[in-house]
C-alpha cells in the first residue's frame, strides 16, 4: 500500500544501468555467476513502492499500491546485467507479493500489476498434473511452479490460443473470464492484500485490460518467464541466479 515513500527509484536506477550491480570484474554475459546464498533484509527493511517514481514516466502502466521486493530488484538487474533474458521481452512473478513486471527486450518496466496464482503453497508441479482435468487436481497440488521458462503462444482447450508459462504443467497466464467466478476474482485481485490472490488450479490470472495493454503485445509470440519461489531459494529455482555484488558485500557484513 502507498506510504508515501519513493517508489522503485532504485529499480530503475539499476535497471538503466545495470552493469554496475555485479560490477567491472563480473564474468561476460551468459557466463556462469558465482552462487551465493540469498539472506534476508535487515530488521525494520522496507522495500520500495511504486507510488512517486521519478521515472514513472518511462512505465506504461504500473499499479501504484504495489511494492516491489528485493528479490524481484535482484533478479530483474541479473537478467539484464548477465543477458540472460536472450534479448527477449521478460516477465517476473513475485509470488509472494502475487504481482507480475513486465519487461520489454531492452530491459525497460512496461507495465506492474496483481495477479492471483495457485491456491496451494509449494514451488513445484506434482507429476502428471498437466494431464489432469482441473476438477481433478488435488488442492495440495494446485502450485505455480517457480522457475525460469522460455513462454510462448500454443494451442488451449476453448479459446484460440493461450500464453504458456509451462506447457507441460498446463501453466499460463490469461485474464479472468467473465464469469460468477471472474466477478469474485476480480474482487480478489483488486483488494490490497496478497493472501486472497490464491484462488487457481496454478494458471495465472491477470485483469484483462492489463493482459491487453501490456502482456499481450510486448511479450507477444516469445518471452522469458521468473517465477520466483516462496519456499525454495532463489539458486533452486533460477540456476545461475546471483545477487549484485553489492547485496553480497551488505550480505557478508552483517553474519
Amino acid at each position: 500500500m502507498i506510504d508515501g515513500a519513493n517508489p522503485i527509484r532504485a529499480l530503475f536506477t539499476s535497471l538503466f544501468v545495470a552493469a554496475l550491480w555485479l560490477g567491472p570484474a563480473s564474468a561476460p554475459a551468459f557466463a556462469q555467476p558465482v552462487i551465493v546464498e540469498e539472506s534476508s533484509p535487515p530488521a525494520g527493511h522496507r522495500p520500495p513502492t511504486v507510488a512517486d517514481a521519478s521515472d514513472a514516466e518511462e512505465v506504461d502502466e504500473i499499479d501504484p499500491s504495489l511494492s516491489v521486493s528485493d528479490a524481484v530488484i535482484g533478479v530483474a538487474g541479473w537478467a539484464i546485467s548477465t543477458g540472460d533474458h536472450r534479448d527477449l521481452p521478460f516477465a517476473i512473478i513475485d509470488k509472494r507479493a502475487a504481482q507480475i513486471l513486465v519487461f520489454d527486450e531492452t530491459g525497460k518496466l512496461r507495465g506492474m500489476a496483481p495477479v492471483l496464482l495457485g491456491s496451494a503453497t509449494g514451488d513445484h508441479s506434482a507429476p502428471g498434473v498437466g494431464d489432469r482435468e482441473l476438477a481433478d487436481i488435488p488442492m495440495e497440488d494446485r502450485t505455480t511452479p517457480a522457475g525460469r521458462f522460455y513462454a510462448s503462444y500454443g494451442p488451449a482447450i476453448g479459446v484460440p490460443e493461450a500464453l504458456w508459462i509451462d506447457y507441460a504443467t498446463a501453466v499460463s497466464i490469461h485474464p479472468i473470464v467473465p464469469s460468477a467466478e471472474g466477478k469474485r476474482r476480480k474482487r480478489w485481485l483488486a483488494s490490497p492484500e496478497s493472501d486472497d490472490n490464491r484462488v487457481t488450479h496454478g494458471c495465472v490470472n491477470v485483469s484483462p485490460d492489463f493482459y491487453r495493454r501490456i502482456v499481450r503485445p510486448i511479450l507477444g509470440r516469445r518471452s522469458i518467464f521468473y517465477v520466483l519461489p516462496e519456499v525454495a531459494e532463489l539458486r533452486e529455482a533460477i540456476p545461475g541466479f546471483a545477487p549484485p555484488r553489492r547485496a553480497q558485500r551488505n550480505a557478508q557484513r552483517r553474519r
